[in-house]
């Protein structure tokens, strides 16, 4: 359907070319770059899928509006303009959300202006590239994406430490308002259920590490009878309260989703699991009380 509806705005916009008004709007487009990237920016924010605007790139280079380093500016744009999707998603959400957003909008902004100027320079060169790997203008247009988003990937790699102190330092620990004790359980991702349990299945793994030290401290306070370790044990096992009071909160709320058999099964599972984990930092709480 992607492609027959391609092959439809193809047919629909070869006309255009006799406009004078369309053929000089998009011809702007082969001496100004900058004006490709916006224009590519912009159409990709407001559809949110850069692959839907990449095909229609290819559209209007099929058509002869836009040349091929024209066609390259305007595809820079997209993956510029599909970092909104990240941004809009992000919003609201846990600290780590925002700031994985903030790299992705830091690769596809760095990455397209050094590809800019790549294309302002040496774009007869980079032209010449596609050329030679084969395939019609809309199959240049394809392989510099797949290629951009290749290379932009090899450039990034080393530079991940610089990315991730770079996105601490913008979006501090500070900054997240949440209140509780659990990472994992984003509200954002109850709409999407096979993930949320692979959520709660992780956050499960922290509160058994909790309980491991509710137990370790409270046999610590046995063999010394020591004030400090009763004390880290009751601090420890009020920390695991809190997290059966969440991941119960979370397991309710995903309940009421629609959900298919497999998931359903798995909620009471992960239910009576999160229960007896903390009837077992009750038992050590009693043996420090003890």
């Amino acid at each position: 359907l992607v492609f027959f509806g391609l092959n439809m705005m193809t047919d629909v916009v070869s006309p255009l070319r006799q406009s004078a008004f369309i053929h000089d709007f998009f011809l702007n487009f082969s001496h100004n770059y900058l004006w490709a990237i916006l224009a590519g920016t912009l159409m990709t924010m407001m559809v949110q899928s850069s692959s839907a605007t990449v095909g229609i790139t290819m559209v209007l280079a099929v058509s002869g509006l836009i040349d091929i380093k024209a066609a390259m500016a305007l595809v820079l744009g997209d993956n510029l303009g599909t970092t909104i999707t990240a941004v809009l998603a992000s919003l609201g959400s846990s600290v780590n959300a925002r700031r994985t957003a903030l790299s992705h909008v830091f690769f596809n902004l760095i990455g397209a202006g050094y590809m800019l100027l790549l294309i302002i320079f040496f774009g007869d060169q980079i032209a010449g590239v596609m050329a030679r790997i084969g395939g019609d203008i809309a199959r240049q247009i394809a392989n510099f994406h797949t290629m951009f988003n290749v290379f932009n990937m090899l450039v990034f790699l080393p530079l991940i430490p610089l990315l991730e102190k770079t996105t601490l330092k913008l979006i501090p620990t500070d900054g997240d308002k949440r209140k509780g004790v659990t990472n994992y359980l984003d509200v954002s991702l109850l709409e999407e259920p096979t993930i949320a349990i692979d959520q709660i299945k992780l956050e499960l793994g922290r509160m058994m590490q909790n309980v491991r030290s509710v137990i370790d401290s409270s046999m610590k306070a046995l063999d010394s009878i020591n004030r400090i370790h009763i004390e880290e044990t009751f601090q420890a096992e009020q920390e695991n309260d809190q997290y059966q009071l969440e991941i119960t909160d979370y397991i309710a709320r995903l309940s009421r989703k629609e959900l298919d058999d497999e998931t359903a099964t798995r909620l009471p599972v992960l239910l009576h699991l999160t229960n007896d984990l903390e009837k077992a930092a009750d038992f050590a709480r009693n043996i420090a009380e003890l």
